[in-house]
């Protein structure tokens, strides 16, 4: 197949009314037997799609969560065993990348799964249903490069940064226990990793280092299990200022947050170097708060 026999588009609003939604429809609640209420979850708007076309006539399609989830992807009956899957998926991937997404994922229906080990993708969990029908959630690491990204990349894009942690991170948030109280994940995600590398060091660094003790007290409990595998220092908001709130995984990527908007950069770029050096900066000029050591972190 030639690439002259095909093209791919992110699909506007009025495909997505139309010729998604009648290819959907015939795929999903009419060949397989999925209840409308299901198949059109009112989460399309917030998504981006993809349509592919053989002599105008759009024949597959597939969709990109903000949270870096991939779905919907479906074939014309006519156009199958032809590799239009594998495009949609690629295409999908590649847009994810562009989105700044370190990683994307779907739940992938079990006779199909194979189709999705073809793309980069690996088996995580067991087999579930959704609409009574089994499903296995599968998993590909993207590389994108150093972007301007969304928020909600930003926010896709955490628990990737602390999985990838191998050796030292940094995580300088102005409201940290904001940050920990949003993603109760992360206490989780993070304790594998310090225990599994004596390498592996965590250095956090806050504003509002009161408002950790005053409510956060299973972080601190935390905290006090890890040792000093883990060093919390508190910075003046003038401090903060110069770099924003960032997460820094050494070898790997970083992203920061600032009045101007997001920013992810790799781990091997000018711009992480450069992001690197402030946020050490900032760790060096930042001081361990008295009510922390009184706690024996």
């Amino acid at each position: 197949m030639s690439t002259s026999e095909y093209s791919v588009e992110i699909a506007d609003s009025r495909v997505l009314e139309t010729e998604i939604k009648h290819l959907r429809t015939s795929v999903f609640v009419i060949e397989q037997g999925v209840p409308p209420d299901i198949e059109w979850d009112g989460l399309d708007e917030q998504c981006k799609h993809i349509a592919v076309r053989v002599q105008g006539d759009c024949i597959a399609t597939g969709r990109l969560m903000p949270s870096g989830k991939l779905g919907r992807i479906a074939v014309d009956v006519a156009f199958r065993g032809r590799g239009f899957g594998k495009i949609v998926t690629e295409a999908l991937c590649e847009l994810a990348a562009n989105e700044g997404l370190l990683q994307v994922y779907l739940h992938a229906q079990i006779q199909a799964k194979h189709l999705y080990l073809a793309c980069g993708f690996s088996e995580t969990g067991s087999t579930f249903q959704e609409a009574n029908i089994d499903h296995i959630k599968m998993v590909k690491s993207l590389n994108p490069s150093d972007t301007t990204i969304t928020q909600s990349s930003w926010l896709a894009n955490k628990l990737t940064l602390i999985d990838g942690m191998r050796r030292s991170g940094f995580i300088l948030m102005e409201h940290l226990h904001d940050e920990f109280s949003l993603y109760p994940d992360l206490v989780p995600r993070i304790m594998p990793i310090l225990r599994s590398s004596r390498e592996a060091k965590l250095h956090l660094v806050t504003c509002d280092i009161q408002a950790i003790i005053e409510r956060q007290s299973p972080f601190i409990d935390w905290l006090q299990r890890v040792d000093s595998r883990v060093s919390i220092r508190v910075a003046s908001p003038a401090l903060m200022q110069r770099l924003g709130d960032c997460i820094i995984v050494d070898g790997f990527y970083g992203m920061n947050r600032t009045s101007k908007g997001f920013r992810l950069f790799r781990g091997d770029s000018p711009t992480y170097r450069e992001i690197r050096s402030l946020a050490l900066g900032v760790w060096e000029n930042s001081t361990p708060d008295p009510r922390i050591k009184r706690l024996h972190i």
